[in-house]
């Protein structure tokens, strides 16, 4: 029996840098964002010309003084107020740069310029009992932003954004404190430096990634239960990959250990540093300078599938793995695919099967899962 195993790993750049995004005034894009999967600045009508780069943009100033305007216009009382300002650009002087440009202009350059594909933002919710928004960005198509239409008070203006690729929404409650204090700063984009903040910021975006030099799994939990007998299974499946990886490489094969032997081992600092939220559902988290996370999640992943139930040998299994999300597959599922499938050659047949009726009854329990894709083929 084949599994086709789809590791969806993304490989992050080492100078990857996370912001936090404010969602205009009051939080009034945020809607927005979220329903167009881009983000931007608080600048109606902006029209900017990317074909030859922002810094080749002839009418940066005036357009960036006409979305002031109608921004200001938009947050007048509408009792009392004005007609709505010019949106012929013409109207607007492109020498002439108003109190507080700068700081504006320079959060327009690092929305269209400076930030890079990969990066990351987090869009607070005004509420902390609301979701925060991270997002991985990815690339301006064509030279041309996101379009996005306004609601509310910017109902009939247009925004521009930069599009994501990789979105995820997280309670506030989970967000570092150090994004929620800048959230509630009147900064419209800030970066993060701290470098214990931003690792966080990855941890709650992907669930499995390489970053650092470091590879990281995430096992979820989907239910209530959650007791001592499924935190065993869970910790045995990755102590028993961790010691026969190293134990493999090694070639020492009388290093080898069981599943039963994996419940009770001690490992040592080089191996996966765990962390588990034990509020279940939840999730645990597998660190390791090696590719042990995602050896880990696989054989998971695999040994959950109803169809392992039809095989009593483990030499019957055959693991073909992938990564859809990146190029660099010799990096994660070459290597992963091929442990994967020697730790399951090296089970005897009665260990193969109480490993499964192991994990299967603690998936039962607690609805473990892995973002890993398997597809089944009969061979």
């Amino acid at each position: 029996m084949k599994f086709r195993v789809d590791l969806n790993t993304h490989v992050i750049r080492n100078d990857v840098r996370v912001f936090v995004a404010a969602a205009g005034r009051n939080g009034q894009l945020y809607e927005m964002f979220e329903r167009h999967s881009a983000v931007g600045p608080e600048l109606p009508n902006l029209n900017l010309d990317l074909r030859n780069g922002l810094d080749n943009e002839p009418n940066l100033i005036a357009k960036i003084n006409r979305g002031r305007e109608i921004s200001k216009w938009a947050w007048s009382s509408a009792h009392g107020r004005s007609e709505a300002p010019s949106v012929d650009l013409k109207d607007y002087d492109n020498d002439k740069k108003k109190p507080g440009h700068a700081q504006i202009e320079g959060v327009v350059q690092r929305y269209f310029s400076t930030m890079l594909d990969g990066d990351v933002v987090v869009i607070p919710s005004k509420s902390f009992y609301g979701f925060a928004i991270i997002a991985e960005l990815g690339p301006i198509v064509e030279n041309s932003a996101v379009q996005m239409k306004g609601t509310g008070r910017y109902e009939g203006y247009s925004f521009e954004g930069r599009p994501f690729v990789h979105i995820r929404k997280v309670p506030m409650k989970a967000i570092p404190r150090r994004i929620v204090d800048i959230s509630k700063t009147p900064s419209a984009l800030a970066e993060i430096s701290e470098s214990r903040v931003l690792k966080s910021v990855l941890d709650l975006l992907y669930d499995e990634f390489v970053f650092d030099d470091q590879f990281s799994g995430r096992i979820q939990t989907t239910k209530q239960e959650f007791g001592s007998f499924d935190n065993a299974v869970l910790n045995a499946l990755v102590n028993v990959v961790a010691v026969n990886l190293e134990a493999i490489e090694a070639g020492n094969t009388k290093a080898l250990i069981s599943f039963d032997d994996a419940v009770f081992c001690l490992i040592d600092g080089e191996s996966p540093m765990l962390r588990i939220d034990i509020q279940s559902p939840g999730y645990m988290r597998i660190i390791a300078r090696s590719i042990t996370p995602l050896v880990t999640t696989v054989l998971l992943s695999v040994l959950s599938q109803t169809a392992i139930a039809d095989v009593s040998d483990a030499s019957e299994i055959v693991i073909e793995v992938v990564n859809g999300t990146a190029e660099l597959q010799e990096l994660c599922s070459v290597p992963v695919g091929h442990m994967a499938q020697q730790l399951l050659n090296l089970m005897e047949d009665s260990e193969f099967e109480r490993v499964c009726e192991l994990v299967a009854k603690t998936v039962e329990r607690t609805g473990a899962r892995t973002n890993i894709g398997v597809e089944v083929q009969d061979e």
